[in-house]
């Protein structure tokens, strides 16, 4: 193999021969002049589209400022129009208050009426009960009558008797006869006289009853008028309390005009300001075109001279007799991937390899930032939800052969395709018509659309933000159909893969990368994780990829080496399974009380060397502040506690294990968290399957605990949280379900707004953190050591090496 240093050639050998710094450059220059030519087109087509965007910029200035004008014109309308309203409501309210005072007159009347009403049924009541008193002596009167007359009536019988007698006593009665005859007459008389008393009686009886009646009548009458009266008093009052309210509903809508005629006022100030505004931004965008025009000459002379570059660089090349070094770069990897093929892996170390050897329509750089990738340019239709991506023309796969549209429609299907299984087909989620083909109910993905040869249309269902990002991932890549045919996986990344063992992959620079052909020929990714510092001071390791202190400190103070560290997306977590039937894993408490008995520093100091930070929650504090993440520090005492409250008595826990050299890693981590909790009382049995078994459904069914970790596959935060915590999700080893927390994810889906998109996660993490379906250890760093001969080696928040950037200088 051709690699930057042989065994003795290492820190202390000597500097290259003079032939090999020409070859070198011979190939870097190359290279470089590629990279300029190839990079130059893409730039004038960005250009271009700048320039496109700048006009269309412009025509809808033309068109806002026109809307202005007739907003203006509108709100100056509507300003006198709430004016003559304010008038209109000033006349309404006087007249309100003059009803008022109608009404006010009126309800007194009425209630003048009511008292005399009132009066009047006093006065009747009154006589009625004198009236009563006359009829009740009249009846009196009559009960003596009849005495009277009894005793005449009597009295005429005796004096009958009496004359009788007299007439026996002849001569001499005749004097008592006379008396006789005198008292008859008087009982007559007597009784004549009670008989016309009688009748005076009758008649003053018989008036008195009609007497009554009318009065009863006088007292209904009265009655009725004064419920009519009150009924009149309510009914002023009601219209009395209706006109107060109709004034001060004016009140209210005078103030509101009078408030929004001054608010008008304001807006008609502010819009003419914008008005001004958008002269100034018309005058703006018109320099801005100017100079598009102009950027757009440079970059084409530029492009000019980048072409006449090219060729001059290779007359100069051809000039020079050596060939060109094949330069080599050696880096290890801790083990073999499970697979090679882009769209069925998330691992992490299959993303080192493989993000180097496949591109989608858009790439990133090294700080994961979109870039153009097959498609030199791109644009969004709003109304429609569609981007359309156009493709560079020439640009080819491995195999030689150019791409066009319809490549990467067959890509992206395939991505999605359920007979796949993908573990990252939700990268197209948000595609109009992928859920149809997922269900059957399609033939093809509808919102995926080949509009020619070199353009693609695709349509989404909803906005989301992130999509371009997932575009622009190593799993987005576009595969040759024809290859697949075969069984080889062919792509159009920087390099591809010419050799595989279970020892090494070998990647080879692609010369026809539409990107530009890498500085470094061969790509060698060796397995393995132990002897790393002997192995590069040997020269068998050019570059070595760390997660641990162990290298750095082991190769500390070694000359002309660089080291250099960085805090990655990602965090090792222990998971529970809970489909699992043990309380410890079933009792929510329980598996708060588990994390409080993890001893996370111990971890970070003891293994890592420092190499990461704790974690409390799946999102790095740098993305989102985690100080309201609080309740499950260390504490194994009240750990300890919380399980003896609970009464469980089944301690014994079955922990998942790696049989293969993944378990170089892993293990020891596993074996420090089961340490922590056998001192709170646990016990475990443990079971060892391989890594591409460990995360399947039926090795996690088997466990109640089990150790793994995640790396973002795009660094934005629902990479982090989405793809474990929703219930719908593959990656959910778990089986969690928290309703609330698949609202606020499928919520942030369609959220664009970025403040308000953290503000989401940071409560979707708060929930997740409580509910504990799994414990966060730490969040992950990455070191690279190299020597001082190799330059552009970055690392990215993934923790990639993009080895198209790197350079050998010597």
């Amino acid at each position: 193999m051709f690699g930057l240093f042989n065994k003795n050639r290492a820190a202390n050998a000597p500097r290259l021969s003079a032939n090999r710094h020409v070859k070198l450059l011979k190939r870097n220059q190359r290279c470089i002049t590629d990279k300029i030519a190839k990079n130059m087109a893409g730039i004038v087509d960005v250009t271009e589209n700048l320039l496109e965007m700048t006009d269309t910029i412009g025509q809808y200035t033309h068109v806002q400022m026109a809307s202005i004008g007739k907003v203006v014109d509108e709100i100056t309308s509507y300003s006198a129009y709430a004016e003559e309203v304010l008038a209109n409501t000033e006349t309404s309210m006087q007249l309100s208050r003059q009803t008022m005072g109608v009404v006010a007159e009126g309800n007194k009347t009425v209630d003048k009426s009511l008292q005399a009403m009132r009066d009047i049924q006093s006065a009747v009541t009154e006589a009625r009960e004198v009236a009563n008193v006359l009829s009740d002596r009249a009846t009196a009167i009559n009960s003596m009558l009849e005495v009277i007359k009894d005793i005449a009536d009597t009295t005429r019988l005796l004096s009958l008797n009496a004359a009788i007698e007299a007439a026996r006593a002849g001569e001499a009665g005749r004097g008592f006869a006379v008396v006789a005859k005198e008292v008859k007459r008087l009982s007559e008389r007597s009784v004549d006289s009670v008989n016309d008393i009688y009748k005076t009686i009758q008649q003053i009886t018989a008036s008195i009853d009609k007497t009554l009646k009318a009065l009863s009548l006088i007292l209904d009458r009265v009655g009725v008028g004064t419920l009519a009266a009150t009924d009149t008093t309510k009914a002023f009052q009601a219209v009395l309390h209706s006109v107060e309210s109709t004034s001060r509903a004016f009140q209210e809508i005078s103030g509101a005009v009078s408030t929004q005629t001054a608010s008008l006022e304001k807006i008609v100030a502010s819009t003419e300001d914008m008005s001004h505004t958008f002269d100034k931004l018309l005058s703006v965008v018109e320099t801005t075109a100017v100079y598009a025009h102009f950027t757009k000459n440079t970059v084409v002379a530029m492009d000019h001279s980048s072409s006449d570059l090219a060729d001059i660089t290779a007359k100069l090349l051809a000039e020079i007799p050596q060939p060109e070094e094949v330069t080599a770069l050696t880096i290890n990897i801790p083990y073999e991937p499970s697979t090679f093929d882009p769209h069925l892996t998330s691992e992490f170390y299959g993303a080192q390899m493989l993000s180097n050897v496949h591109l989608g329509l858009l790439g990133s750089d090294d700080q994961e930032r979109i870039t153009p990738g097959l498609a030199s340019k791109w644009y969004f239709e709003h109304e429609k939800l569609t981007w359309t991506f156009y493709l560079r023309k020439g640009a080819k796969f491995t195999n030689g052969r150019e791409i066009t549209a319809d490549d990467v429609k067959f890509s992206l299907e395939r991505l999605a395709d359920p007979k796949l299984e993908s573990p990252v087909s939700w990268a197209l989620d948000c595609v109009h018509g992928v859920k149809e083909f997922q269900k059957g109910q399609a033939v093809d993905v509808t919102g995926l659309k080949v509009l020619d040869r070199y353009t693609l249309a695709i349509k989404l269902h909803t906005p989301y933000g992130g999509f371009l990002t997932d575009l622009g991932q190593f799993f987005s890549g576009v595969i040759a159909k024809e290859e697949l045919a075969k069984g080889k996986i062919v792509g159009c990344g920087p390099y591809s893969i010419v050799e595989q063992t279970k020892e090494r992959c070998v990647l080879e620079a692609f010369a026809g990368y539409s990107k530009g052909e890498p500085f470094v020929k061969k790509i060698i990714f060796k397995y393995g994780e132990t002897g790393l510092a002997e192995a590069f001071k040997r020269g068998d390791y050019d570059l070595l990829w760390h997660e641990t202190s162990k290298v750095q400190s082991e190769l500390k103070g070694r000359p002309r080496t660089t080291n250099i560290t960085e805090s990655i997306m990602g965090y090792y977590y222990i998971g529970f399974n809970l489909k699992s039937s043990h309380p410890l894993v079933q009792n929510r408490e329980c598996r708060r009380a588990l994390a409080m008995a993890m001893n996370k520093e111990r971890i970070v100091t003891n293994l890592l060397g420092g190499m990461a930070s704790v974690a409390k929650g799946p999102i790095p504090p740098s993305l989102i502040p985690n100080h309201n993440l609080t309740g499950l520090d260390y504490n194994p005492k009240l750990a300890r506690e919380i399980i003896n409250r609970q009464g469980i008595r089944d301690l014994k826990l079955r922990m998942l294990l790696r049989s293969d050299a993944s378990g170089a890693l892993f293990n020891p981590i596993a074996e420090y968290i089961m340490e922590d909790l056998r001192a709170i009382g646990l016990d475990f049995s443990t079971e060892s399957v391989t890594r591409p078994e460990y995360t399947r459904p039926e090795s996690i069914q088997r466990c109640d605990i089990f150790l793994s970790r995640w790396v973002a596959d795009t660094p934005d935060p629902d990479n982090l949280v989405t793809p474990f915590f929703h219930s719908k999700n593959s990656l959910n080893y778990f089986t969690y379900h928290n309703a609330e927390v698949d609202r606020k994810l499928d919520v942030v889906k369609t959220t664009i707004n970025p403040k308000k998109r953290y503000e989401i996660f940071g409560e979707v993490q708060h929930l997740v953190y409580n509910d504990a379906p799994a414990v966060f250890l730490y969040h992950q760093s990455i070191g690279a050591t190299f020597g001082d001969t190799i330059k552009n080696v970055r690392i990215s928040p993934k923790g990639i090496l993009k080895c198209e950037d790197i350079l050998i200088v010597g």
